[in-house]
């Protein structure tokens, strides 16, 4: 049995892994090598080397209570009130870990090849809306 949370097994992905950056940020997608033959638009499985392989699809977003350690490769995100442009309190500010080199890295222990490309899907719009 294999069992993960916000991952995706690389030895079953048939057409890229997704990758959940943030709202305002969008997504990445890391392709797999080309398949021309299987009309996979964006690749094939992962070059996984370990039996059970998996790499992340999602970012970290850290808590209030649980800053991050280093600062150097995170991200404030703050939304702005369309209807008065001013900033919400600082209380609503978010801090989310911005993959880095080392993050590329791991991810190509995973199985990733540089060369096979990250598609950015960014988004135009982005409206969150209160809980």
């Amino acid at each position: 049995m294999r069992f993960v949370d916000s991952g995706c097994f690389t030895d079953l992905s048939s057409n890229g892994v997704l990758f959940d950056m943030f709202s305002s940020e969008g997504y990445w997608l890391f392709q797999g090598p080309r398949d021309f033959a299987s009309n996979n638009a964006h690749g094939t499985v992962f070059a996984s080397t370990d039996e059970a392989a998996c790499e992340p699809t999602s970012t970290v977003q850290f808590h209030a209570l649980h800053p991050a350690v280093h600062r150097h490769n995170t991200v404030r995100v703050q939304t702005i009130n369309t209807s008065d442009c001013a900033p919400p309190p600082e209380a609503e500010a978010r801090d989310y870990l911005f993959p880095d080199e080392a993050f590329m890295n791991i991810v190509q222990e995973l199985g990733f090849n540089r060369n096979d490309g990250v598609l950015n899907l960014m988004p135009l719009v982005y409206y969150q809306s209160r809980e």
